[in-house]
């Protein structure tokens, strides 16, 4: 990670966890820093996503089509996940994150379905 993106990043976070700047502790902020931007990335995808099958839902009805999408993002996102978990060693974190996602992208297909 770049310096200016780390010292920008890190100073948002409380002062004392900033001013003592262990190696260890700053590849910790490091690598949790990346599972947050991939959590965030794969949010972004996932309402991407559910744009262009709501669009899709409204211009053509394919419900095949809808369902297909879904799976495949539904799948991304737990795959995703585990691999997070695996890296930030903070399941519940990230089960909660996938959890919301999961949801959102139900309820909005529910929503573009019914």
């Amino acid at each position: 990670m770049p310096p200016f993106i780390a010292e920008w990043v890190f100073c948002f976070l409380p002062t004392s966890a900033a001013k003592r700047g262990s190696v260890q502790e700053m590849r910790e902020k490091e690598r949790r820093l990346v599972v947050v931007v991939v959590v965030v990335v794969v949010v972004v995808v996932v309402v991407v996503v559910v744009v262009v099958v709501v669009v899709v839902k409204v211009l053509v009805v394919d419900l095949v089509l809808v369902v297909v999408v879904v799976v495949v993002v539904v799948v991304v996102v737990v795959i995703v996940a585990i691999a997070a978990a695996i890296v930030l060693e903070e399941v519940v974190v990230v089960l909660v994150v996938t959890v919301v996602v999961v949801v959102a992208v139900a309820v909005v297909v529910v929503v573009v379905v019914g």
